[in-house]
């Protein structure tokens, strides 16, 4: 049976002429930095001239021309940075119970919306359905009934449904 080494002594030695391995690139990049640097189509004397030609024929010759064109345009026609919503991302579900409640505010009062969960547990969804109820502010109830069908359904209503039987 071989000996291990003592702890702390490396097992591979390396070799006594060290070389540097290849590195690999894909053809691609080999390609493109093969290619010529390219010279410019204009010489840049030439494109001084050329922008000041551009500015004569927009009308913006001095930057007062420049400034009153600014103050022309409308402020969808000025440019905006564009910003990064911020908060969370909504999540798609979410836009559907929306779309849900947005409907049922618009509908009779008498009118119930069966919301079908598919996977999700019924106190999940009944938890974001009433946040998102609550966000809108709209009058809506969530409910579940014994006697519906498809016990993974919420029932999205104005009004509240009962589950007493009705007197006789």
């Amino acid at each position: 049976m071989r000996a291990m080494p003592p702890a702390g002594v490396p097992v591979f030695l390396p070799s006594p002429d060290p070389v540097q391995r290849p590195v690999a690139i894909s053809v691609g990049l080999a390609r493109l930095h093969e290619r010529p640097a390219r010279d410019p189509t204009v010489p840049l004397a030439d494109l001084g001239v050329m922008r000041h030609d551009v500015l004569e024929s927009l009308g913006l010759v001095t930057p007062d021309d420049l400034r009153r064109r600014l103050h022309s345009l409308s402020p969808s026609d000025r440019v905006k940075r564009a910003t990064k919503p911020r908060g969370r991302q909504s999540n798609p579900r979410d836009e559907g119970i929306e779309l849900l409640v947005t409907g049922l505010g618009a509908g009779p009062e008498s009118q119930v919306i069966p919301w079908e969960l598919g996977d999700q547990k019924v106190a999940t969804a009944r938890v974001t359905a009433n946040r998102i109820v609550k966000k809108l502010g709209a009058q809506v109830y969530v409910s579940t009934h014994r006697e519906y069908p498809n016990p993974g359904m919420l029932l999205l209503s104005r009004q509240p449904v009962s589950a007493r039987p009705k007197r006789k």
